[in-house]
């Protein structure tokens, strides 16, 4: 797991980490419009505020499982393992499919 946390980290610029107020979102809509937008597909609750997110994330992600629906749930930052950022029906993913 350690080789793919590398390679991960290896796409992280340093100036990438500095605030550009000029910046926007011309980036990501660059890199999705590639990708064939695929954020369009998806039912996508986002929520954002100054705290109470997790909490807040992890009790609508609970709710919909019990309403019978598959959930994708991505949090930030982990505790322990890198997997709990991005998890499908409250489970992480295995560490197979986390390094190919």
């Amino acid at each position: 797991m350690q080789d793919t946390l590398t390679w991960l980290h290896s796409f992280i610029d340093k100036k990438d980490l500095t605030f550009d107020p000029n910046f926007g979102l011309i980036k990501i809509k660059h890199v999705l419009e590639k990708l064939g937008n695929p954020h369009l597909s998806y039912k996508i609750i986002h929520i954002a505020g100054t705290s109470g997110k997790g909490t807040t994330a992890w009790m609508i992600s609970h709710l919909l499982q019990l309403c019978g629906q598959k959930v994708g749930l991505t949090v930030s930052p982990h505790i322990i393992d890198i997997r709990e950022r991005c998890m499908i029906n409250n489970s992480l993913i295995s560490s197979s499919d986390f390094n190919q």
